[in-house]
This record gives C-alpha cells, sequence and structure tokens, in this order.
C-alpha cells in the first residue's frame, strides 16, 4: 500500500455560498464573509435554502407567464390583427428612422406593468392625424440607440 495514501493530510473545505448551511454552521471561517458586507444570520435558519427556492421558483412562474410568445399565441385572431398594426405603426424610431427590434415591441405591447403606457400608444395609434398639415408631429417609440441618448443620466 502506498505510504501517501495512508497519511491523508487534513484540508478545510471552503465554499463561497449558501451551501454552508448544511456544513457546521458554528465553525465558520472570518474570512468567508466580507467585511464590508453585513453578516447575514439567515444562514442560521433552518428553511432559509427552501425558502430561497420558493422565491426563485415564483420568480421563474413570473417569468413565464408573463412571457410575449404564450401571450400572443392565446390571442384571438382579431387581437392579433391589432397586435400587427400596432408593430407596424411603431417599427420606425422616430428620431432617427431606425427599425425596432420586433420582440421590444412585442414586449411593450404585452407589458403587464406598464398598461398605462400601452394604452396611451394605443390612443395614439388610433389617433388619426391629417397628414397634410402643416404641424410635423411625430409619434412613436424610440429605437434602443435613441432611447439611451434621450434618457441616459449623462446629461
Amino acid at each position: 500500500m502506498n505510504n501517501n495514501n495512508s497519511k491523508k493530510t487534513e484540508k478545510q473545505l471552503i465554499l463561497f455560498n449558501n451551501a454552508l448551511e448544511y456544513f457546521d454552521r458554528y465553525e465558520k471561517k472570518d474570512f468567508l464573509n466580507n467585511p464590508d458586507e453585513p453578516i447575514n444570520n439567515s444562514y442560521d435558519d433552518e428553511n432559509y435554502l427552501r425558502d430561497q427556492m420558493l422565491e426563485e421558483l415564483d420568480l421563474l412562474k413570473d417569468l413565464i407567464l408573463s412571457n410575449p410568445d404564450l401571450k400572443f399565441d392565446a390571442l384571438t385572431e382579431s387581437e392579433k390583427d391589432f397586435f400587427y398594426e400596432f408593430v407596424k405603426y411603431y417599427s420606425i424610431c422616430p428620431v432617427c428612422g431606425s427599425l425596432n427590434h420586433y420582440f421590444n415591441l412585442k414586449k411593450i405591447f404585452f407589458d403587464e406593468t406598464n398598461k398605462a403606457i400601452r394604452n396611451s400608444l394605443i390612443r395614439i395609434m388610433n389617433f388619426k392625424v391629417d397628414r397634410n398639415n402643416s404641424y410635423k408631429l411625430e409619434f412613436g417609440i424610440p429605437c434602443c440607440k435613441c432611447y439611451k441618448k434621450l434618457f441616459s443620466d449623462e446629461f
């Protein structure tokens, strides 16, 4: 038998995540905690990992339920036609004339958290503007680049 195998050196296991919960809770090393962050005593709670997993599952459920593709599949034919009108109307950036991303337009249309914005965009879309008038009004959704230019904090 090899002498090296019989002499096992004890090395301490160092973990950098929440798996510490399952190891010796009362022999944590001080260097595992960042001194700039407050110590999280929730590791001592025996339901900590379960609670974290349930929170993550709830977030995943919300992501799945708010998926625009699932909502699009649930639309009737007339609702799909209206959605396509929405995408066509807002497909061009009113600032630079670039095409907006289809995914972003779909996300705006089906986003439940900003219903007021979507309803305002639909009202504007349904508002028939006489194109021959003397006022040059452009309504629309800015593209990614223009949005960053217009709404960035670097003014």
